[in-house]
């Protein structure tokens, strides 16, 4: 019995770690400017423009974040956004994909298909922006994870050794435990 749960804990974990690694390597090498994995785009938060100190929960449920969080982004149509959804949009004068903003919609034109944004920690809206520019809305965001991954991105030999170690230290548990 113990080999049987053994052998599906490490399929189960091989499989993954295949899936993550393989998505990741798609990502990275992608020429592709609108890259999503299942209507889903990934974004590290670079400013404070939303950051209204509002409670951790507030936080992951993508209503305000902070320089260093990640938000996981939902893409959408521009006629299913409304005021008050938290948008992330190519800002204009900026077409070619190297700068998103993500602001809450603070005003809508149905007719000629533009909206106004304005970050929660500012005081004045941003320019108007046509339905084109927005990518989706914000689903969740996650404290904290940008400062790892950009750790991860500025000391990548550290972190493939400490990843190294990791998996394993896991290896010999398993081995321990389940043979």
């Amino acid at each position: 019995m113990k080999k049987k749960v053994y052998w599906f804990f490490n399929l189960i974990f091989w499989v993954l770690l295949i899936a993550i690694v393989g998505a990741a390597v798609m990502f990275r090498f992608s020429d592709k400017t609108d890259k999503s994995l299942f209507g889903y785009r990934i974004y590290t938060v670079a400013t404070n423009s939303m950051n209204t100190e509002a409670p951790l929960s507030e936080r992951f449920k993508g209503q305000s974040f902070e320089k260093g969080d990640v938000i996981v982004v939902k893409i959408k149509k521009a006629k299913d956004i409304v005021v008050d959804d938290v948008v992330t949009f190519v800002p204009t004068g900026i077409e070619d994909g190297s700068v998103y903003l993500t602001h809450r919609v603070v005003s809508v034109d149905e007719k000629k298909d533009t909206f106004i944004t304005r970050g929660d920690a500012n005081n004045m809206d941003d320019p108007e922006i046509s339905g084109k520019q927005i990518i989706g809305t914000v689903q969740f965001a996650t404290p904290f994870v940008g400062r790892l991954l950009e750790f991860i991105r500025d000391n990548l030999v550290l972190s493939i050794g400490v990843g190294a170690v990791f998996l394993l230290s896991i290896g010999m548990i398993q081995r321990k435990f389940f043979t």
